[in-house]
């Protein structure tokens, strides 16, 4: 990653960064979640166990919401470079 940190773009540095907040919120917060529920061993935890047991927990949401807003972000810039490169 550090390679290529030169070529990202601001976007998707910053959906990066906040995916890193939002598992360090995770594991900060692990004694409020239901593991059981969602099958979490914490080792292996995936970004929807994660997501679905902090909803579930009702914490984090401001997290997981600009999560969700920079993930569009990106996801729209991915699009129009494809459109640019299809046409």
């Amino acid at each position: 990653m550090k390679n290529k940190e030169k070529i990202m773009t601001k976007e998707s540095s910053d959906l990066i960064n906040i995916s890193k907040e939002l598992y360090s919120f995770f594991y900060d917060n692990i004694e409020k979640l239901n593991l059981k529920k969602f099958e979490i061993s914490l080792w292996d935890a995936g970004f929807w166990q994660i997501r679905k047991s902090l909803k579930d927990a009702k914490i984090g949401l401001n997290i997981l919401n600009e999560l969700k807003f920079k993930r569009d972000v990106v996801r729209n810039n991915i699009f129009v470079e494809i459109d640019r490169f299809i046409s």
